[in-house]
């Protein structure tokens, strides 16, 4: 049961935010017209397609008492997927990637691939994974709300969006902040698994304003903690271009999940 408990720990921190990233050539002129159209309160959806985070600290625990500290890079794309790579002591032992269809994570402790796909994410989170969440968190904009398929808006207001997937009875709802000129910076999912907070504890101080601190948490339903990772994020950009490639070693174990 330990090693369940541990093997499901570290899926579920790159599967919720995973998180989630490595050095890449930068479009400045992409990345100066974001941080221009946020200044002028003109921000649209199109302006930013991926975000980058070099530096990032993760505290991860959980109800059963482990508690672990790790760094980690981010990679996310808006309409893609979510790249991450994990490290202690300088020493990567993680990487994941993961998209709609499926996701890898990579244990280069013990040289085991945990693999996953749709079946996996509605087991685990009791949701489709939809990378478009990550993306609205980071960016605070929520345009992107109206893209989150299969997921339709149902009520919007100037302090919250309350979003809907009927199929499966799934809720979020989009908490707008009153101090960061309205951008979303707390997302909870209600779902068959229990209920997913994100939070944006606190944003840089720049036009473009991406998370400086945060924390994703799973609760049961009657909001006791079952898992729960904090972040916080550093030399963080957007707009960077990099060509994910994530392959499986061949000397790999695969696990499916």
């Amino acid at each position: 049961m330990a090693k369940s408990s541990c093997r499901i720990s570290v899926v579920l921190v790159f599967m919720l935010l995973l998180t989630g990233l490595y050095s890449c050539s930068s479009k400045k002129s992409a990345a100066k017209s974001a941080a221009s159209a946020f200044s002028q309160g003109a921000f649209v959806c199109d302006s930013v397609s991926s975000v980058t985070v070099r530096g990032a600290r993760i505290r991860y625990r959980d109800v059963s008492g482990r508690d672990l500290s790790f760094n980690a890079r981010f990679y996310v794309q808006k309409d893609d997927g979510i790249y991450v790579t994990a490290s202690v002591l300088g020493f990567e032992v993680a990487r994941g990637y993961a998209d709609k269809e499926e996701f890898n994570v990579l244990n280069r402790m013990n040289r085991v691939c945990y693999s996953g796909d749709e079946q996996t994410y509605m087991k685990y989170l009791g949701m489709p994974f939809s990378p478009g969440l990550f993306f609205l968190l980071f960016t605070g904009n929520e345009c992107i709300a109206g893209e989150l398929s299969p997921f339709s808006i149902v009520r919007s207001s100037s302090s919250e969006i309350l979003l809907e997937d009927p199929l499966r009875g799934t809720r979020i709802i989009l908490d707008k902040s009153a101090s960061s000129a309205g951008k979303v910076d707390k997302i909870t999912i209600f779902g068959k698994q229990g209920i997913i907070k994100a939070e944006v504890l606190d944003r840089e101080d720049s036009p473009v304003a991406l998370p400086a601190s945060m924390y994703v948490e799973l609760s049961d339903d009657k909001g006791n903690m079952k898992r729960r990772a904090d972040f916080t994020l550093s030399e963080s950009s957007v707009n960077e271009v990099r060509a994910v490639r994530f392959k499986v070693p061949s000397q790999y174990e695969v696990k499916k999940l």
